[in-house]
């Protein structure tokens, strides 16, 4: 078989799959369509790939964890799976965070809760921002980022994102 033709499942032939964005979780606007595999990494993470492409995806991921003796099993009848891409809300959202940084802000992620977002470069927050820049020597403008401790720093509450 070519790794370019589409890999069919024995059983279920195309195995069409809806997907959902890999950063928010929600709906996506992709559909896999051929044999899809799944496989637990070290980390607890699942890894996904076509069934013609195990071998190859199992070195690349060797190359960051070593030796690796991955179980890769099929997907459920309706188990959805990452898409390729962010959706468009995530696009937008990460355009925004992008000006943000541009303008001095940094990017933060709460270890309580996990919520990633951006600071606002402005009045309030200008010392710790540049504290931040400093502290990694980043210049202004340029992409960098803090991992805050508790949900209040950021805003939040603990469970929420």
């Amino acid at each position: 078989m070519q790794d370019d033709m589409i890999p069919l499942d024995p059983e279920k032939g195309l195995d069409p799959h809806l997907t959902y964005c890999p950063r928010c979780g929600g709906e996506a606007n992709e559909l896999t369509i051929g044999a899809v595999r799944k496989a637990k990494l070290p980390n607890g993470q699942w890894v996904y790939a076509s069934r013609n492409r195990l071998h190859e995806v199992r070195k690349e991921l060797e190359k960051q964890y070593g030796y690796l003796n991955l179980k890769w099993e099929p997907l459920d009848e309706y188990e959805k799976v990452p898409a390729s891409d962010v959706c468009d809300k995530c696009k937008e959202e990460l355009a925004t965070f992008d000006d943000v940084i541009k303008s001095g802000g940094v990017y933060f992620k709460c270890k309580e809760c996990g919520a990633t977002g951006v600071i606002k470069y402005n009045d309030g927050t200008k010392e710790f921002c540049d504290a931040v820049r400093k502290t990694a020597g980043v210049p202004f403008g340029r992409p960098v980022g803090v991992e805050l401790e508790k949900c209040e720093e950021h805003g939040g509450k603990a469970g929420n994102e």
